[in-house]
């Protein structure tokens, strides 16, 4: 499990100050009716999925027709930032939201469509709205169900609001404009698919309240959503507004089905082909048999008894099996699921096990999960340099106040001086001691991705992780500021500072990884068994952390690392003790 409560503070701690900041931003480009516009809402989308943890597959492609509409199913509030990650677009909400404190101004800067459904006169005024937002260019996403349903079903769509594609054809003075199904399914949470009783942990309907389901999906994360685009259809003002919605929605439960049940078009496409073939083996069959029955001899006609019928029937059934019973070779099996995992570990057996482990880790340090871990520990990161810069200024403001003024403006000099460097000095025990509180997520992604055969580990309490995470930072920082009396001494300096560092991240580092699988105490043991390698990756982590901004990336590359390492350590001394000559112990042969 991860450490939820801190995950959910932590999303909030770096989307805050992103909505603060480009908030008036977004607000400027509205009102110069700039095109950036629709498109930042789009990166914003984009960067608070990688944030929360969503992960968003697209299927199909949006039409680049225009005026477009696109009519979408609803499961959750959910569903506007995965569809506004993927293209520019426009929704259309219900007019409570309007009202809503922060969420309403939000909705707002989303160039959003209010419709009021208790004024039914109210529905011509959103359909002119919608029309002129069409033929402007930006397509507008109506979610046709009239509610959100709780994800594993569609509702029926509404005809209503479908009467915007008729205003649309009247405005713009066309023959026509494009309808284009879209489907919004949650098919995964964890890495784990989604059953019918657990879909409706993302889907936000009925009585729920939404800060409840905002906190929640901010805590749990790790979803994936799936996208699919269906064919776009054309509208023209002779086109039956209430066939327009049958078949839409036909389309869209169709997609939300496929992307539930895990089905992809080439699946389809081989289903339907294998009941053709299946119907013309049928047919196969039934003309074999009775062409046997016309041309073999019948034992009734007296062909079995006259010495050569029996031969002459059984030559010509093998003729007759061979010209109508004739079966392609059968396909081969698909590979496994786990077959990418089995790919990278044969691509590095064989290997020396320091570089096959930093090869593993260097791949999946720009993984998706692992740029979400990445942001959220930079942002606080910076956040605390920001809250430590300003603390210090104001306190070396208070202390140094000098007669002199030129005294006083070299002592500030100076102070600012030190203050920035101490803040670089900083950012790798700060960067270290904040992503320390998402290192479980991050060995949980390593273990599912490539050792998915494997029992998973247990995560580390989170009292426990804080005291280490804290003891950490204070061991790391109190080090670190001794060494800088080695400074000045090339060459000595940099030797003293692999050799420090990579003893303190090969401990803390190895020990995470190992007591997800064992006691403290087996932990320190099998440390202290395998000094050797577990130093030696402390000191390439060490180096790492040499080189400006790659020591960002030190955190998530060490928790990588040596999740690989104790993984083959574990299995060599595993395969020690199997081949250990003992009264309890089985020889391997």
């Amino acid at each position: 499990m991860v450490r939820r409560p801190l995950r959910a503070i932590a999303s909030a701690l770096v989307l805050v100050p992103t909505v603060i900041v480009l908030a008036p931003i977004q607000l400027a480009l509205m009102r110069m009716n700039s095109p950036h516009a629709q498109t930042l809402p789009m990166k914003f989308h984009r960067f608070a999925m990688a944030v929360v943890g969503v992960r968003v597959k697209v299927i199909g492609e949006p039409s680049s027709e225009r005026p477009l509409l696109i009519a979408s199913n609803h499961a959750s509030w959910l569903d506007i930032p995965v569809l506004g990650s993927v293209c520019r677009m426009s929704f259309v909400a219900k007019s409570e939201i309007a009202g809503w404190p922060v969420f309403g101004q939000l909705a707002r800067l989303q160039r959003t469509i209010f419709v009021d459904r208790a004024r039914r006169t109210a529905t011509a005024q959103v359909n002119d709205e919608m029309a002129a937002r069409m033929i402007a260019g930006s397509p507008v996403v109506l979610f046709a169900e009239g509610t959100s349903s709780d994800g594993n079903r569609v509702l029926a769509f509404r005809t209503s609001l479908l009467g915007a594609a008729r205003a649309a054809i009247a405005a713009s003075g066309g023959a026509s404009i494009a309808v284009q199904p879209v489907s919004v399914a949650y098919t995964h949470r964890n890495g784990l698919p989604l059953g019918r009783l657990g879909r409706p942990f993302v889907a936000w309907y009925g009585e729920m309240t939404f800060a409840h389901h905002l906190w929640s999906i901010l805590r749990d994360g790790a979803i994936d959503a799936t996208v699919t685009f269906g064919e776009t259809m054309r509208a023209d003002a002779g086109t039956d507004r209430k066939r327009l919605a049958a078949v839409a929605e036909r389309e869209v439960r169709r997609l939300t089905t496929n992307a539930l049940l895990g089905r992809k078009a080439e699946d389809v496409a081989g289903r339907r082909r294998s009941r053709r073939a299946s119907r013309s083996s049928k047919a196969s069959t039934r003309e074999y048999f009775g062409e046997r029955r016309r041309l073999l001899p019948s034992p009734l006609r007296g062909g079995v008894g006259g010495g050569g019928g029996s031969d002459r029937s059984a030559k010509g059934d093998v003729a007759l099996r061979r010209r109508f019973l004739r079966h392609p070779e059968p396909p081969p099996p698909p590979p496994s699921p786990q077959g990418g995992g089995e790919r990278r570990r044969r691509a590095t057996r064989g290997s020396p096990l320091m570089w096959s482990a930093a090869v593993l880790a260097a791949r999946q340090t720009f993984s998706p999960p692992f740029r979400a871990v990445l942001f959220k520990s930079l942002a606080i990161t910076l956040l605390l340099l920001v809250v430590g810069w300003f603390g210090l200024q104001a306190l070396a403001d208070r202390l140094l106040v000098l007669q002199n003024p030129t005294l006083n403006q070299i002592a500030h000099i100076v102070a600012g001086l030190g203050t920035a460097f101490g803040m670089l000095f900083l950012v790798t025990p700060i960067t270290a001691a904040v992503a320390g509180l998402f290192l479980d997520d991050v060995a949980e992604i390593v273990e599912r991705t490539h050792y998915p055969d494997d029992p998973p580990g247990t995560p580390v309490p989170l009292v426990r992780g804080l005291l280490l995470s804290a003891r950490f930072f204070l061991l790391v920082l109190g080090l670190n500021l001794l060494l800088l009396v080695l400074i000045f001494i090339p060459g000595v300096n940099l030797f003293a500072w692999l050799v420090v560092n990579g003893y303190l991240l090969s401990r803390e580092y190895f020990s995470l990884a190992a007591m997800r699988f064992r006691e403290a105490e087996d932990a320190t043991a099998m440390r202290r068994r395998n000094r050797l390698k577990v130093f030696a990756g402390g000191v390439l982590t060490a180096a790492l952390a040499v080189l400006p901004f790659a020591n960002l990336l030190t955190p998530l590359f060490a928790t990588a690392f040596f999740v690989h390492l104790h993984k083959r350590v574990a299995a060599d001394e595993a395969r020690k003790l199997r081949r250990a000559p003992g009264p309890e112990r089985r020889i391997e042969p």
